[in-house]
């Protein structure tokens, strides 16, 4: 005796999902209000960096067409 199985319709429908992609979408609640702190920082207070300060080199000339190569030392800024 052979016992085949036929699967149902109903067994791929996952109850409580109203359909594909419309369970992403997040909505704030009104009882939860925005922070103001989320949107801007507050004017006089310092941010902190997030990278490396970028080396110290002198001004070069903006109409200057010449290139000069920098040497590079060991982390990664030109002397």
């Amino acid at each position: 005796m052979t016992t085949t199985s036929t699967p149902s319709m109903r067994a791929a429908v996952t109850v409580g999902h109203s359909g594909p992609g419309l369970g992403t979408r997040a909505s704030r609640s009104r009882a939860m209000p925005l922070s103001a702190a989320a949107i801007a920082p507050r004017a006089g207070t310092p941010t902190t960096a997030h990278q490396e300060p970028a080396c110290e080199a002198a001004a070069s000339n903006a109409s200057s067409s010449e290139v000069f190569p920098l040497p590079v030392s060991e982390v990664g800024c030109a002397e």
